[in-house]
């Protein structure tokens, strides 16, 4: 599947033209999928199947989430980014790491994976943000009935953002 990323402004229910985040971002013959933006708009956080990530490559085909990881970058102009960094070993699996979200202090980061052990299928996880460049990982799970995943890991990585 191709799929790129748009943004649009907006204010209030009136919204401007979506325009495409162009590459490094979107890619030709590549999957990007959900995104979140930081709240002062300098990073987006988004699911890709691009080649070089965790694991061997498997696009994404259809609901086959083939093999898609979660990247960070940073605005670098108008409608300019850095080249995505691959948040790592820690989040992405071999499997599919999609829909982040990052909460309202942006300290943490909800994802949902079909690669880290869980209840099955897709999951809901997260991680927890020491500091804008480092990750401390509390692998939770969650599933609909509130419950959580018994074993949960704790991991660190280092990211250094642009």
């Amino acid at each position: 599947d191709n799929n790129d990323l748009y943004i649009a402004e907006g204010k209030g229910m009136s919204w401007g033209i979506p325009k495409l985040i162009p590459y490094p971002i979107s890619r030709d013959n590549e999957f990007e999928g959900p995104a979140i933006l930081t709240n002062d708009g300098d990073y987006i956080i988004f699911s890709s199947d691009r080649p070089g990530g965790v694991g061997i490559y498997k696009p994404k085909k259809g609901e086959n989430h083939g093999n898609q990881d979660l990247y960070v970058s940073k605005k670098i102009g108008e409608n300019s980014w850095s080249e995505p960094i691959n948040l790592g070993k820690v989040i992405n699996t071999p499997g599919a790491e999609i829909t982040p979200f990052l909460s309202k202090d942006e300290m943490t980061l909800y994802f949902s994976s079909n690669g880290h052990p869980g209840l099955g299928g897709t999951d809901v996880f997260k991680s927890n943000r020491k500091s804008r460049s480092c990750w401390i990982i509390l692998m939770s799970c969650f599933c609909s009935s509130n419950e959580r995943e018994s074993g949960s890991q704790r991991r660190k990585v280092d990211i250094t953002l642009p």
